[in-house]
């Protein structure tokens, strides 16, 4: 596997070396990660995989694993269960990660550093927040005796439209950028000015279909088609916009053992919707708001990995500070 690219002159830098050493084992979580704590003792993986990422960047399998943990630690804290072809999607995600930093220039780090230092405040405020609310929620209705639509139906919103629909048009500008296309990370988003599931979802159905990046194995294929499987809400004919448009809308009341839906294609087909169902929905919805998680971490990470400091001011980073140049994370490469 080739080394990451040489990054020049990117805004703004922060040495990894305070966390590189021995006192990272009585930490909780290396400092560039506290945003992503669990609970008082931080998530299992924050003393190895995260340690192992910022020492050796190079290695891809340092990447897949930290957002393996990060997948694993989301699903348990929602009283769930890891599906093993997520996991390949997880798999194949660290592989466009890592792929990404070889085409990065500077102007592109910068539009990362942008996006996520400052757009967040407006356009994604869960970004920057642990998934573990959101996940000890899904777990309380996992371990209720009765269940409350009303709840779930909330859940299944915040997940899709507030954490897993940003991440997706992320992931598909890291898949342009790794496949050679420089394109701004904005211009992609703004495809989308009503906030649908529906247009970032089939963003990355079109770069699949078009193998774009062409370098995923049968495994890693396998495990996008399975992401892709979940954001249709594991549906034939990928009912996931209707639903999110249905609860954001409030065009949906309670019946007698379900809900009725107006959902925008399947209306007449699936009045009211059985609770199982609804259950089945938000379950998948666990599952990528885990996946995506894990996602973002691996994004921050090897961010961070390349001395590219991406977090907003509010974790204390200064805005004046001055460009510096920076050597190649790996001598060896081109």
């Amino acid at each position: 596997m080739p080394g990451l690219s040489k990054i020049e002159e990117v805004v703004p830098f922060r040495s990894t070396a305070r966390f590189m050493t021995d006192a990272l084992g009585s930490l909780p979580i290396g400092e560039e990660m506290k945003w992503f704590s669990f609970g008082r003792s931080g998530l299992d993986f924050s003393r190895e995989e995260w340690k192992r990422l910022m020492e050796e960047p190079g290695d891809l399998n340092n990447l897949t694993r930290l957002g393996i943990a990060v997948y694993q630690d989301c699903v348990k804290e929602a009283a769930t269960d890891p599906e093993p072809e997520l996991a390949n999607a997880i798999e194949a995600m660290a592989h466009v990660v890592y792929h990404m930093t070889e085409e990065m220039d500077e102007d592109l780090w910068n539009d990362l550093v942008f996006f996520l230092q400052q757009r967040w405040r407006f356009d994604e405020q869960a970004f920057w927040e642990s998934p573990e609310t959101f996940m000890a929620a899904n777990a309380d209705v996992e371990r209720s005796d009765r269940r409350n639509l009303l709840v779930e139906l909330m859940l299944i919103e915040h997940g899709l439209l507030y954490r897993v629909r940003p991440a997706v048009f992320r992931l598909a500008w890291c898949m342009m950028i790794s496949s050679g296309m420089k394109r701004g990370m904005g211009s992609i988003e703004e495809n989308d000015p009503g906030q649908t599931l529906l247009v970032p979802k089939t963003f990355l159905e079109e770069l699949v279909e078009e193998r774009a990046p062409d370098f995923f194995d049968e495994k890693e294929s396998a495990g996008m088609s399975a992401l892709l499987r979940y954001l249709g809400l594991r549906e034939t004919g990928s009912i996931a916009d209707e639903v999110v448009r249905s609860i954001s809308s409030r065009t949906f009341w309670m019946a007698d053992g379900g809900v009725t839906m107006d959902l925008y294609l399947h209306a007449e087909r699936d009045p009211p919707i059985e609770e199982e169902r609804v259950a089945a929905w938000r379950e998948s919805t666990v599952h990528l708001v885990a996946c995506m998680s894990a996602f973002n971490v691996m994004l921050v990470g090897i961010a961070t990995a390349n001395d590219v400091d991406v977090r907003p001011e509010r974790f204390g980073v200064k805005e004046d500070r001055k460009r510096k140049k920076q050597p190649s994370l790996n001598a060896a490469s081109p």
